[in-house]
């Protein structure tokens, strides 16, 4: 889960798609300090990471599987309360009578339930399932992803050469256009800006790391509408203003530095070494570098000295231009280089470890309540297989346990009641 000591709203920006509808059943159903609540008096010792994640401290996946068996066992007799059957593959569920449901097997065998939960994830066997009682589902896209540019990565692109490069910070903002409203038999487009900031990592293929993934999560169905070919634009020091302000700043280095090298020396320093990438040598911004403070005894450069380099020479500059004979159209350039630079999107890459999908069960047909059909009565959904999905970090394992709890106690209310 994610870092249960953060308020809910905080948390629930962290949903793409199904904030709103889950903000009454975490308020008063099963919340984040319930769940981690559920676990710890489950005997599961739990850690929180730096970037918020939470995680058993035994950092084994094991640890969960396990606690949530013993919890299927009941009783002094040992007996489960839950039977786990594997190797079956369910073949079709129809209602039976009005209020029951029966499932086929793949064998030819099969069983009436009182009350049915789709715990399937993205799996288009749940969605069939969904789909054949009467439900509508949000065709699934791929969310949380890698973005490939393979125009720039490539030998003579600006960013070859520099995959494993970290920016601390950055900002990626992808701008769409959509169809608006209808006005005089004429269509007016909108136009939409998607954007977010975090640490920045540039692979072999593109680019990765906590914005560009938070970006394909808010923008899935977007990049999904272009087959993944389109246009993004990187910030690569954002806390230093727009195009305009970075130009001003680096303009000063012409009179303060005026005989260091453009490819050297970047003034956009920050008191940490949030710029730095392993096995770079800042020993060249030494201390004649100068924040716009004027500070320089404990700051390091927001771009890592490869990447500025880079940069730098994409702009137009030799490698051996000093500051002090910069031309201002140059100066004016590499500040919209750092500050607007255009990424080509190629495709997508697989981000394997934590893939989710985007889509799913419709939440217009379910009342989220209790996580029952409105369609189906005694048919209940949890987890991936609604249209409910988290960026990284937790979030969507909170949906499936959050969801996942209220399904289970509404069934069982359903057929108690019933």
């Amino acid at each position: 889960m994610h870092d249960t000591t953060k308020p809910l709203p905080i948390l629930l920006e962290s949903y793409p798609r199904g904030s709103r509808e889950l903000t009454g059943l975490m308020t008063k159903r099963f919340g984040p300090a319930r769940m981690e609540r559920w676990f710890r008096e489950r005997g599961v010792e739990l850690k929180t990471e730096e970037d918020g994640r939470m995680f058993p401290v035994t950092d084994s996946s094991e640890t969960i599987v396990e606690c949530i068996r013993r919890a299927c066992i009941g009783g002094d007799d040992g007996d489960e309360d839950v039977v786990v059957r594997t190797g079956e593959k369910v073949a079709g569920v129809v209602v039976h009578g009005g209020n029951r449901f029966v499932v086929a097997f793949s064998g030819g065998q099969e069983e009436k339930f009182d009350c049915i939960i789709l715990a399937t994830g993205s799996s288009s066997a749940g969605h069939g399932i969904a789909s054949s009682l009467g439900h509508d589902i949000v065709p699934p896209v791929p969310s949380l992803f890698t973005l490939n540019a393979k125009h720039q990565v490539k030998e003579g692109g600006v960013l070859n050469g520099l995959s494993g490069l970290s920016v601390q910070m950055a900002e990626v903002t992808l701008k769409v256009t959509e169809p608006g409203t209808t006005s005089n038999k004429k269509k007016r487009k909108k136009k939409r800006t998607i954007k977010q900031t975090g640490p920045l990592l540039i692979t072999h293929r593109g680019i990765s790391g906590p914005a560009p993934l938070k970006l394909s999560a808010f923008a899935a169905r977007e990049f999904n509408s272009v087959n993944y070919q389109t246009e993004t634009i990187i910030h690569w020091a954002p806390e230093f203003g727009n195009a305009e302000d970075i130009e001003s700043t680096l303009w000063r280095m012409t009179d303060s530095s005026p005989k260091r090298a453009v490819t050297s020396s970047c003034p956009l320093l920050s008191s940490s070494s949030n710029g730095m990438e392993d096995g770079d040598n800042y020993d060249d911004y030494g201390s004649d570098s100068r924040s716009t403070d004027g500070d320089a005894s404990s700051k390091q450069p927001v771009i890592p000295k490869r990447l500025w380099s880079a940069l730098v020479l994409e702009s137009g500059f030799e490698k051996g231009a000093v500051w002090g004979e910069a031309p201002k159209k140059k100066v004016a350039i590499l500040a919209r280089m750092i500050a607007q630079f255009v990424l080509t999107v190629t495709g997508r890459g697989v981000f394997k470890e934590e893939f989710v999908t985007a889509g799913g069960v419709s939440l217009k047909e379910i009342t989220m309540k209790t996580m029952e059909s409105k369609k189906c009565p005694g048919l209940f959904f949890c987890g991936e297989v609604i249209d409910v999905d988290g960026v990284t970090g937790g979030f969507n394992f909170m949906n499936c346990w959050g969801t996942g709890y209220v399904a289970g106690m509404s069934a069982v209310d359903r057929v108690v009641e019933g």
